[in-house]
């Protein structure tokens, strides 16, 4: 087994740091802190910041009167009159809008009055679209409905 040492065999240091732990105090407390110089040559770590994607949700009870703008995923599943300006926007089924969309890549089930502009556009099979599509990838499925133009992009 161990044995007990007492204080007269610890050094004036490990006595201190003996104390001042009994005291409250944390090992990286009792660290000796590093000069100004000595950190400064310390190698900077980066921070490792991964954006992510975040969804915002129209809820299907809401009503919004005004333009949305600056969202990366935006599912709407409620009522919106304005224009919509995103990365990734997606009108629910039973979803009823009125005003332009310009995005990367718009999915519809819904309704909408208005024009499109996108890269990747889909009509899902409840979609009805009174307005024109500016596109240059579109998949439509059978019984979705368009009332407008369909103009094809350059590449």
């Amino acid at each position: 087994m161990f044995n007990k040492s007492s204080s007269k065999d610890l050094s004036k240091e490990q006595a201190e740091k003996l104390k001042a732990l009994k005291d409250g105090a944390t090992t990286a407390d009792l660290q000796p802190s590093k000069t100004a110089l000595e950190r400064q040559q310390a190698p900077a770590v980066p921070a490792k910041i991964e954006p992510k994607a975040e969804t915002t949700t129209i809820a299907s009870d809401a009503r919004i009167a005004g333009d949305i703008t600056g969202v990366s995923h935006l599912v709407v599943k409620g009522q919106i009159e304005g224009n919509i300006t995103g990365t990734d926007v997606v009108l629910a089924k039973n979803c009823q809008h009125k005003g332009d969309i310009s995005a990367k890549s718009i999915e519809i089930e819904g309704n909408l009055e208005g024009n499109i502009t996108a890269d990747r556009v889909t009509l899902l099979q409840s979609a009805v679209v009174q307005g024109n599509i500016n596109y240059n990838s579109l998949a439509m499925e059978s019984g979705s409905t368009v009332v407008g133009q369909l103009i094809k992009q350059g590449n």
